[in-house]
């Protein structure tokens, strides 16, 4: 009886890869500390945090895949292969990652108003003279 039974396969993982300090330096144009610091900081609370399954992405490594996307733009086959991942997780990473930085803009980015500008024209001015 059990010869016809189907029987699943045991899912099999990629193991990532290690990068030396200078090839990390080159592939994320960032420090392996920093990217660390940028996945905890941006995808750390959009993450679930009962996710633990094997092939689940890490925020490090999320943020690995958006910075070599950015650093090296072009077919996000080429990314996948890089960094031994579906072309579709880096897809769906992208999307991810820039919602999860879009979520935070207004802690990083501000323009500033009319009395900001009208100050660093006025010193401007004054140095000139």
């Amino acid at each position: 009886m059990a010869a016809f039974m189907n029987v699943r396969r045991r899912k099999v993982y990629k193991q990532a890869r290690i990068y030396n300090h200078n090839i990390y330096r080159k592939l994320f144009r960032f420090n392996r500390e920093n990217v660390e610091w940028l996945g905890n900081h941006f995808l750390d609370d959009n993450e679930d945090p009962v996710e633990t399954r094997c092939g689940a992405l890490s925020p490090t490594r999320k943020m690995e895949i958006f910075l070599r996307s950015l650093g090296d733009p072009g077919f996000q086959q080429g990314v996948a292969v890089d960094l031994d991942v579906n072309q579709s997780t880096v897809s769906r990473t992208l999307i991810t990652v820039s919602g999860a930085i879009y979520s935070k803009r207004n802690n990083w980015i501000t323009f500033p108003n009319t009395n900001d500008l009208l100050g660093v024209a006025i010193n401007e001015w004054a140095n000139t003279k």
